[in-house]
């Protein structure tokens, strides 16, 4: 990737000044477009919903979806899930990548709780949400693993940045649409 985007930089600028168009907004174009290629192409849904159990909603199906959801969420409440930066911002601080190897922590936990989720009889009404979250859960540890490599291979390991920005929002965004639904149907979890 280090070998490669170089060139197609230097492609596209040689390109934007043999048309005379290289100048202040053509070289921001070009740096938008090329974070969100990056980020783009590296996209990766690993979970599809053949491999969801999914069933039809009633008030108990909906009932055990909101409990088995709620342990989930408490047991992995306890792990350090979600404090990841702290280890990447440290590493960055330092200038030193010796302590990135503590992602290997947190790219288990996102596995094992895209795992854990994937297998919760989930309702139809809120499976295609509920599919995304998993796969946020899964594409956030992929990003973590990119960003470990930043000190090696800094285009990589940007793009791991870029990937898990993208992913946190977008978990961020699905949570809350699970949130309403779960509000909608008045689920408590602790039933």
């Amino acid at each position: 990737e280090t070998d490669v985007f170089p060139r197609e930089v230097f492609a596209a600028i040689s390109s934007l000044k043999g048309a005379g168009k290289l100048d202040d907004n053509a070289i921001e174009s070009l740096s938008r477009s090329l974070v969100d290629n990056i980020a783009e192409e590296n996209t990766v849904t690993h979970y599809i919903a053949k491999d969801m159990r999914i069933v039809e909603v009633n008030n108990d199906t909906l009932t055990a979806y909101g409990k088995r959801l709620g342990g989930l969420i408490a047991k992995y409440q306890k792990s350090d899930i979600g404090k990841e930066l702290a280890v990447v911002a440290e590493a960055l601080k330092n200038d030193s990548g010796s302590g990135l190897g503590k992602l290997d922590d947190y790219i288990l936990l996102y596995k094992n709780a895209a795992r854990d989720l994937i297998s919760v009889e989930t309702p139809k009404d809120i499976a295609t949400t509920y599919l995304s979250i998993i796969n946020n859960y899964y594409a956030i540890a992929g990003a973590l693993q990119k960003i470990k490599s930043v000190f090696e291979n800094p285009i990589v390991g940007f793009s791991g940045l870029v990937e898990y920005s993208r992913e946190t929002k977008s978990l961020e965004e699905n949570t809350n649409s699970l949130g309403a639904y779960f509000a909608k149907n008045a689920i408590l979890f602790n039933k």
